[in-house]
This record gives C-alpha cells, sequence and structure tokens, in this order.
C-alpha cells in the first residue's frame, strides 16, 4: 500500500521528486519489467531480464568511469548486459554529455561492433518524434545507461522482414512510437511514474 501511496504522490510532484525520493535500482527494475518488457518496447529485453539484467546504482559524477568498467565486462559474456541507474542531479543536456563519452568509450576500447549504449532519462526528446507521447519510448524514472552486447540484439531481430539491423532497429522504434502515441501522453507519465519504489524501509508518511 505504501508503494502504491508513494507512486500517486510521484506521479502528481512530477520526474523531479520521483528520482529525489525512490529507490534508482528498485524503481528501473520496475520500469523495466512493467513498461519496457510490458509493453513490448524491446524486442531483446525479456531475454535480458531472463537472463539475470543487472542494474546498478551510480552516482552521477561517477558514471562514465563506472560505465567504462562495465564495457569490457559486458563484451567478454554472452548475454552479458548491465542498465547503470544515475542518482543526482542530471538534467537531460548533461546526461547527454554523459552518454558521448561513453559511447565514445565503446570505440576508444575497442569494442565498437560488440558492446552498445542504450539511453534513456525522464525527459528524454527525439528531435524528430512527432508528439509529446513519442518520447516516453526512452523516458525512465531515473537517467539509465545500458551497456548490451550487439549479439544479443541482432539475436533478437533476427527474422524480421527488414533488409538489415538498421532497418530492423528503426522499425522497431517507429512501432513504438505507435504504441506509446496511441496510450497517450497522460497515461505514459503514470506508468512511468507508477514503478517509482521507496527506498527499504521508507514508509512514505504523509
Amino acid at each position: 500500500m505504501a508503494a502504491l501511496r508513494y507512486a500517486a504522490l510521484a506521479a502528481a510532484s512530477g520526474a523531479s521528486a520521483l528520482r529525489g525520493g525512490a529507490c534508482p535500482v528498485a524503481s528501473t527494475k520496475k520500469w523495466i519489467v512493467d513498461v519496457v518488457v510490458g509493453m513490448s518496447l524491446c524486442p531483446w529485453a525479456a531475454g535480458a531480464v531472463a537472463h539475470g539484467l543487472r542494474v546498478e546504482r551510480c552516482a552521477v559524477a561517477d558514471a562514465v568511469p563506472a560505465a567504462i568498467r562495465e564495457i569490457a565486462a559486458v563484451a567478454a559474456a554472452e548475454r552479458a548486459t548491465v542498465a547503470l541507474a544515475l542518482e543526482g542531479d542530471c538534467d537531460f543536456r548533461a546526461y547527454l554529455a554523459i552518454a558521448d563519452a561513453v559511447d565514445g568509450a565503446i570505440d576508444d576500447l575497442g569494442y565498437r561492433g560488440v558492446v552498445q549504449l542504450a539511453t534513456f532519462h525522464p525527459a528524454y526528446e527525439f528531435g524528430d518524434a512527432e508528439d509529446g507521447a513519442g518520447h516516453w519510448t526512452n523516458r525512465s524514472p531515473f537517467p539509465v545507461l545500458h551497456l548490451l552486447r550487439e549479439d544479443d540484439v541482432a539475436r533478437a531481430l533476427a527474422g524480421r522482414d527488414e533488409p538489415d539491423a538498421d532497418a530492423a532497429a528503426e522499425a522497431v522504434w517507429r512501432r513504438n512510437v505507435a504504441v506509446v502515441s496511441e496510450v497517450g501522453e497522460a497515461a505514459m507519465r503514470a506508468r512511468v511514474a507508477a514503478c517509482a519504489v521507496p527506498p527499504p524501509g521508507d514508509s512514505v508518511a504523509r
């Protein structure tokens, strides 16, 4: 009951309140299961969860070195994947700078074509999204850096009608935009807010 009341408070207060009082790991795990997998927004997410997707808490200031440490670990093991849930003040512009640094590190370390970065943020925006709802394909309770193996992505996209992996990924994204647009921006905001999980022992008395 406390968790439900907490989610309602977060929905009413906006994304900053959600990040400020919720547990980054538990909230991100719930979002992956309830929204990403539950709405089929990612063909490889269900497999990642089934094979032990790790979600790790990480301070914003430590995000780049933490991600760099994880890149080799993800590359080394089949079906290895990790989501770093960032805790602390991190607006979308700052997040993009972090993501650019991590993506550059994939090149610097020689793992381009082996490891890729997926990006999610509470205020995520696509420049070419047709409406507000479309941005919610990549909106999460906390800023997330998701490192995954390209072989796992290719495996999940195998058998589709598109001519190559890039075309398949584009088709998945456009399908996702259609799905969340049909659900609507208000309903998507509520779904993500409902993933707020209070820290252990927090009864959220109000």
